[in-house]
């Protein structure tokens, strides 16, 4: 995105609570401050939890080191067990696409990726491993196929991998390389002094 950025908006759809105390949400936050000091506008939407929208920034503060520079939107889950809300919390998804005037979205979860798609925003997805689902081989595989025909809609602007054998796996199974981009995760070094 370059220098140019300063008319770029993202909307980072995450599935993690903010309190979940999951590493990955770390990590989503810790993107989310360095795309808004890159002057990118950024919304980060994440499923309903305790905390209120005006107490995120302390709680963000508090919990991360990490002072909030960017919009955190929640979305409504549907059921109590996560793996469910995953596949099961599409309206309140749509509503947030709706609602968002971010001209990219970004994501890591696949169940999220036609109705992105479908909005008609820049999608932007992330993988962290080769295997889309864990534990069921035919979801796997189900994800693998989606991804290979939405791929080659106009919208689907970019796959991130996030090791460059992962990048490999993909380019060799999937994905076009001109759609394809290797960026390893980082951290905030003074947070691990």
């Amino acid at each position: 995105m370059g220098k140019d950025t300063a008319n770029h908006s993202i909307l980072y759809i995450h599935g993690t609570p903010l309190d979940s105390g999951k590493a990955n949400i770390i990590q989503v936050v810790s993107m989310c401050h360095a795309l808004a000091n890159n002057d990118i506008d950024v919304e980060l939407a994440l499923p309903e939890t305790n905390i209120r929208r005006g107490e995120a920034s302390d709680y963000i503060f508090k919990s991360y080191g990490i002072k909030m520079n960017f919009k955190v939107l929640f979305f409504k889950e549907n059921y109590k067990n996560s793996t469910l809300n995953k596949y099961l919390s599409k309206d309140s998804i749509k509503k947030i696409l709706d609602y968002s005037d971010a001209n990219y979205v970004f994501t890591r979860i696949p169940n999220f990726l036609q109705l992105i798609i479908n909005s008609g925003k820049k999608l932007i997805f992330e993988s962290h491993n080769n295997i889309l689902h864990n534990r069921i081989s035919i979801i796997d595989r189900y994800w693998k196929y989606k991804i290979k025909h939405l791929i080659i809609k106009k919208n689907f602007t970019l796959f991130i991998c996030i090791s460059q054998n992962l990048g490999d796996f993909w380019l060799d199974n999937l994905i076009p390389k001109e759609k394809m981009l290797v960026l390893h995760d980082g951290f905030i070094s003074n947070h691990f002094e």
